[in-house]
């Protein structure tokens, strides 16, 4: 990650803010559920979800015990089973290609089917920029949590600690010891407002890997194809939320109290969209690298736009990467705390058997991670995931 730069003007503080959140690149925040045959079906380049309870009340008494058994059965297909498409789906998406047994994983709509993104997915991204704001700085109180970090990896290398745990410490150091006093309680974050339907559609998300010869490819192994199907809200897509920072936490009696530092309440309050474009521009340009040294232009190409776009964005607007497939190096600052120290971070990964090949028992030490999850047209890679350009309305 490179050291800071400086980015326009931060967003401003006090009151709640309006924004404006623009996908450019396709963005999926998932339910956690996965849908299958049994919840729809492809039909001319659409998946149709079907509507179960319309399907049943439609259909008559005396078919239902026979369509029990069929979707029970492997090869179970529901067109033979409708009266017609469109009256037993409860909405229809566009579809590049027949989803066949590949999982497909669902995308967060409100009650009515409509697609939005929770504050939470990008309360996250701001947390985890800030955590990177506040520990990769020159000032004395950073450099204090980054030795912490780091010596806080090393303790890890002699514990049995679940990996999923390993940042928690660091999250608790940095940014507040428990969730009462936790920074990221000055930063509240609305929910977007719902958006039609039609900003909705399907894409087919491969994971590339670098192979024994160390090129980057569709991952597969034997007759599988690590490739999953998502329901995204489309590029190019605008959604409206709003950010508050709660500047009552910070006066002098509760900032004493929840243990807030003059340094905590400038990023906050003054840095926020700095702190976050910052990360952003890191990312894209240790992408950009990569791709390019990989040889995937169209990724490449991307990156080096995505990073050109950070450093003309309007006044107060920053990037963000949000929900699945951003990536492992978009949710985490392990390798920032391990201050560099590729000894550490080889020893981190044994320990927690991260990067692991399956096929193999070593580890690779070129590049890590050496997985990305990249949306396919086709067998041409299109862009990455979850990326979105947040400003003021």
């Amino acid at each position: 990650m490179c050291r800071r730069h400086q980015f326009n003007q931060p967003i401003q503080s006090g009151g709640i803010v309006k924004y404006q959140l623009k996908t450019i690149t396709p963005v999926h925040i998932g339910t956690g559920e996965t849908l299958s045959q049994i919840d729809g079906f492809y039909d001319n380049g659409q998946w149709h979800r079907v509507d179960l309870d319309r399907v049943l009340a439609a259909i008559p008494e005396s078919e239902l015990n026979r369509l029990t058994i069929a979707m029970g059965r492997r090869d179970f297909g529901w067109r033979r089973y409708l009266p017609t498409n469109q009256a037993s789906a409860s909405y229809i998406l566009p579809c590049p290609e027949d989803p066949r047994e590949t999982e497909i994983r669902e995308s967060i709509k409100d009650a009515f089917s409509r697609p939005m993104i929770p504050g939470s997915s990008i309360k996250g991204a701001i947390r985890t920029a800030l955590l990177w704001s506040f520990i990769d700085d020159d000032n004395p109180e950073a450099q204090e949590a980054f030795k912490y970090s780091v010596n806080y990896l090393k303790e890890q290398l002699q514990r049995k600690q679940n990996r999923s745990w390993v940042g928690q410490p660091i999250e608790r150091r940095v940014l507040g010891k428990d969730p009462n006093h936790d920074l990221m309680r000055v930063v509240q974050v609305s929910d977007t407002a719902p958006i039609p339907i039609e900003a909705l559609d399907m894409g087919v998300a491969w994971t590339v890997t670098l192979n024994r010869e160390g090129k980057l490819v569709q991952k597969r192994e034997g007759n599988r194809e690590y490739k999953t199907f998502v329901e995204q809200i489309r590029a190019e897509q605008t959604l409206d939320f709003s950010i508050k920072i709660d500047k009552s936490l910070f006066r002098p009696r509760e900032k004493r109290e929840l243990g807030y530092s003059d340094r905590q309440e400038r990023v906050v309050c003054e840095e926020l969209a700095e702190a976050c474009n910052f990360v952003a521009k890191g990312l894209a340009d240790e992408e950009s690298e990569f791709y390019n040294y990989y040889r995937l232009p169209e990724l490449a190409n991307f990156y080096e736009s995505l990073s050109n776009r950070i450093e003309n964005l309007p006044s107060g607007g920053f990037i963000l990467p949000i929900g699945w497939g951003a990536g492992y190096l978009a949710k985490t600052v392990t390798q920032l705390a391990t201050g560099g120290d590729d000894d550490l971070m080889m020893k981190l990964r044994r320990h927690y058997r991260l990067g692991r090949s399956r096929s193999r028992t070593d580890y690779y030490d070129d590049e890590f991670p050496k997985t990305r999850r990249v949306l396919y047209d086709r067998q041409r890679p299109k862009s990455p995931l979850g990326w979105v350009q947040i400003t003021s309305s």
